[in-house]
């Protein structure tokens, strides 16, 4: 039976969008917000973001159910096979009319942000007794706006 390779951990300048993998040693820098909601199915998530990082970068984190509330602004922590996850915003509220109802200077596309996020399939954990780490927040890789653009269609 072969030994499993230990994780090779990355700095967080080095994570990038739509992908996977990433094991991260960070700092948690502050807790952004706590949301409760009810599903259509009557369950309830949590779902908690807050600002993670190392002294090469930060970037928002993700947190559901069982995450929240169980790590502290200060803390450091080792995050395991994370991925990233984009969240889309449209760019203003003439894109949801037909093209031909859009003013002549609007244009097709929609922003996209980064969020690292921990599924099933990883893990987060508290490490006691590490280094200090000095976080640095003015590279924020989740204020990064990534911008899908929709080539338009000529009237025919």
């Amino acid at each position: 039976m072969s030994k499993l390779a230990p994780p090779k951990f990355v700095k967080c300048s080095d994570i990038s969008p739509e992908s996977d993998g990433y094991n991260v040693i960070v700092k948690i820098v502050r807790e952004c917000f706590i949301i409760d909601v009810e599903r259509s199915d009557k369950t309830r998530v949590k779902i908690s973001e807050i600002i993670v990082g190392d002294e090469t970068a930060s970037i928002v984190m993700t947190l559901k159910d069982d995450q929240v509330n169980t790590f502290r602004p200060g803390e450091i922590i080792e995050v395991r096979n994370a991925k990233v996850e984009m969240i889309h915003l449209k760019q203003d509220d003439s894109q949801q009319r037909p093209p031909q109802q859009r003013p002549p200077n609007a244009k097709d596309h929609s922003s996209s942000f980064m969020r690292l996020v921990v599924d099933k399939w990883g893990k987060i954990r508290k490490i006691d007794n590490y280094q200090n780490i000095e976080v640095n927040t003015s590279k924020n890789l989740s204020s990064v706006e990534y911008e899908l653009v929709i080539p338009t269609q000529p009237n025919k």
